[in-house]
């Protein structure tokens, strides 16, 4: 839906949420989710991971910038357009491992990514992603 259109009182399917259509609300349901309510304090990083593990297909990083934008709505955050959560993305994206957390924690080609509030969530593979 259309960020500017989004009710808050009004969100009961995945649908009703900013910038989520039909195919993203197919999305959700194959990671299990059953109801927006579940999305609070996910990881968007982490949600992008586990659909491109579970379709076998790396999907397009804009779908990182969606599920950002649903589940900091669902937490309370204004709705937004999701082109707004690019930058954050491509900021995070562009960190090294030791400006992260510290590559002699986490060697190799996992790379922590700091979700909301400063908790190390999930590690996620967008080197492999992005052959950097």
């Amino acid at each position: 839906m259309n960020p500017a259109k989004v009710d808050r009182s009004n969100v009961v399917q995945f649908t009703d949420l900013p910038n989520v259509g039909r195919a993203t609300a197919m999305d959700l349901k194959l990671l299990g989710y059953e109801k927006p309510s579940q999305l609070g304090g996910q990881c968007a990083y982490a949600m992008y991971d586990k659909l491109c593990d579970m379709t076998g297909v790396r999907h397009d990083p804009c779908v990182i910038d969606v599920f950002l934008s649903i589940t900091r709505f669902v937490d309370g955050e204004p709705a937004r357009a999701w082109w707004k959560f690019t930058a954050e993305r491509q900021d995070l994206r562009s960190s090294s491992v030791s400006t992260v957390i510290g590559e002699s924690i986490f060697p190799g080609s996992c790379w922590g990514i700091l979700c909301r509030r400063n908790w190390i969530v999930t590690f996620c593979r967008w080197r492999n992603f992005y052959g950097s």
